[in-house]
């Protein structure tokens, strides 16, 4: 422990030593005083010699050995060299665990990349059982039990679960076991906000209407003369373009329908738990985005022609946009609803749709979930539809199954974002997307 603290220090002298580039650009001394920030306390692997300090720490401190600014002076500069060549390439050791089956020949080139004998490389394992002594810094697992996670103990630190949202079950664990961390993967953001989108979209335009009405003139037997749509205005439907719209969670998702929503003309505004200095004063039209607090909500729903939901199910979010909510915004606004169903009041957005206060939603989330045994997911009482109501018999109602993560990329995205994840903690140790057990998200 003395020897790591050494370290420690060392590196953080190194780190205010090291000069701002000229020219502006990031400051590798901030950079590295984060790193040292963040460092903690590793234990030794099994057949080891001693305590080791995480990878990253010996990786920052080449990382400022090599930005120090001329007549800069250290005087550890041997322990400089020892340490960085011992720790920077210690290799982090990841296993996946029941991995889908078209990951497999992803996993296997993701492998051939990353090896002991590269610079801040990892190992990385997979399997549909953990192989017995085994020495893992990292499990990747859908859904864990008591039994992985104990059996990894003590070399096990961090759990990342390879989809944005944990289940109530693997919360629980890990609250029962405080010395892990746990960590989500967002590789389903693009593909969740493109739905998020087209959800809008079909929904303000009407096209399942649309597409219905001409299917069935095209099938008529006597033929029927088709109308086309500047000769019937009921086909008429609201444009975009100069509206306010409203992204309720500014995460993974929500920042980037943000961003396509201010590209097709509106003004944006988000709401999000913490509000960045700065954000909100920033002008709020075209593709610029004005971000409040969740203090602000009841004013801007007043104001806002559509509101896209992208926040977790959590018990602060949970009911947050009922009955006095959904009939504060103004008669005919859109809702789209792509982060859980738990958020919005089930009885109350089928009322205020069904009267047309609102006048449309775009759902892919909803109430009632199938029954999957062992996952923490779904009730055993759940009707057989995804809601108690009847929303399929609603004409404003564009409704998809939860299919935000279907891809056909969906392998490859997820592969490609635990690489990222897993080089991040090998060149910085910081494990990057950490999950708060206690706020849900």
């Amino acid at each position: 422990m003395r020897s790591f603290h050494r370290i420690q220090g060392f590196a953080e002298r190194l780190a205010a030593s090291v000069r701002p580039p000229r020219g502006g650009g990031t400051n590798p001394g901030a950079q590295l005083r984060a790193v040292v920030k963040a460092s903690t306390w590793r234990r030794p692997r099994t057949g080891g010699a001693g305590l080791v300090a995480v990878a990253g720490l010996g990786a920052a401190i080449h990382l400022g050995s090599s930005h120090r600014g001329a007549g800069s002076c250290c005087c550890d500069e041997p322990l400089a060299a020892a340490v960085g060549k011992r720790y920077a390439r210690s290799p982090v050791r990841a296993f996946y665990l029941r991995p889908d089956a078209d990951e497999l020949q992803l996993l296997e080139a993701m492998a051939g990349k990353h090896g002991v004998g590269q610079s801040a490389g990892f190992e990385l394992a997979w399997g549909d059982v953990l192989p017995p002594g085994s020495d893992i810094d990292v499990l990747i697992v859908r859904i864990p039990s008591a039994k992985d996670l104990d059996s990894l103990s003590p070399s096990l630190q961090q759990v990342i679960v390879p989809f944005a949202g944990p289940t109530g079950k693997t919360l629980q664990l890990l609250r029962d076991r405080p010395h892990l961390s746990l960590h989500n993967c967002h590789f389903n953001a693009a593909s969740t906000s493109e739905l998020a989108i087209t959800l809008l979209l079909a929904a303000t335009k009407k096209l399942l209407e649309k597409d219905a009405d001409l299917r069935q003139t095209a099938a008529s037997d006597p033929p029927q003369q088709w109308v086309a749509g500047w000769e019937d205005s009921s086909l008429n439907s609201v444009t975009l373009n100069g509206r306010r719209a409203l992204v309720l969670g500014l995460g993974s998702i929500g920042s980037r329908v943000a961003r396509v929503l201010g590209a097709l003309g509106m003004e944006v505004h988000g709401v999000r738990r913490r509000v960045p200095t700065g954000d909100q004063a920033t002008a709020g039209t075209g593709s610029d985005l004005r971000i409040h607090g969740l203090d602000e909500l009841d004013s801007l729903l007043s104001v806002s022609e559509v509101v896209v939901v992208a926040l977790p199910g959590t018990a602060a979010t949970d009911g947050l946009l009922g009955d006095r909510q959904l009939r504060a915004m103004p008669r005919g606004s859109i809702l789209v609803n792509v982060g859980r169903g738990s958020v919005i009041d089930e009885d109350a957005l089928f009322e205020v749709l069904k009267e047309g206060h609102l006048g449309a939603a775009g759902l892919d989330v909803w109430f009632n979930y199938p029954m999957m045994p062992g996952q923490g997911l779904g009730s055993e009482e759940m009707r057989l539809g995804p809601s108690k109501l009847p929303f399929h018999e609603l004409g404003n109602v564009v409704m998809t199954p939860h299919c935000g993560q279907c891809s056909t990329t969906k392998a490859r995205d997820r592969i490609a974002e635990l690489e990222a994840m897993l080089r991040e903690l090998c060149q910085t140790g910081i494990l990057p997307n950490k999950f708060d057990i206690h706020t849900g998200y």
